[in-house]
């Protein structure tokens, strides 16, 4: 199966709202703009996801966007199991 390595920048989505180049690039070429989705606006999820962890503990945020903002965040400790937290509305 062939990988198409893109290497030349560009927007994320073609005017019909397809992707305009399937593939992989090393870093970050292709420019997203959220108006050239072609779906409701109650379809459309945004998020951000950050993790930060050691050897024992490890930290996760979601920051998820769409008509109603949420935050959630979760605590996971290594040596034991998920703890999840209540979402924090904004």
């Amino acid at each position: 199966m062939n990988q198409n390595e893109i290497t030349a920048p560009g927007p994320l989505l073609d005017p019909n709202g397809h992707l305009s180049c399937p593939g992989f690039a090393y870093n970050p070429l292709l420019t997203y703009s959220r108006a050239r989705i072609k779906a409701s606006v109650l379809r459309i999820k945004e998020w951000d996801y950050y993790l930060i962890n050691d050897d024992r503990f490890a930290v996760a945020l979601t920051i998820a966007i769409w008509d109603m903002r949420v935050c959630s965040r979760h605590r996971l400790s290594i040596s034991r199991a998920l703890v999840p937290r209540l979402p924090i509305r904004l």
